[in-house]
């Protein structure tokens, strides 16, 4: 399941629902066991807005 997450990465709109479905998972897991507390939600944007995420366009070699 988290595969298809990984997969997904670039494409928002597969990205969102794979992740929204290992969310629903998982949200399930924590229910089961006491923890309704600990919701995993699927994120508005990147976790850090002052960093890039994607690779430099010509990486210097070294």
């Amino acid at each position: 399941m988290l595969r298809a997450v990984y997969t997904h990465y670039k494409d928002w709109n597969a990205f969102q629902s794979a992740y929204t479905e290992a969310a629903g998972v998982c949200n399930g897991c924590h229910e089961e066991t006491a923890r309704p507390f600990i919701v995993i939600t699927v994120p508005a944007a990147p976790p850090v807005p002052n960093q890039q995420w994607e690779p430099p366009a010509n990486p210097s070699k070294k």
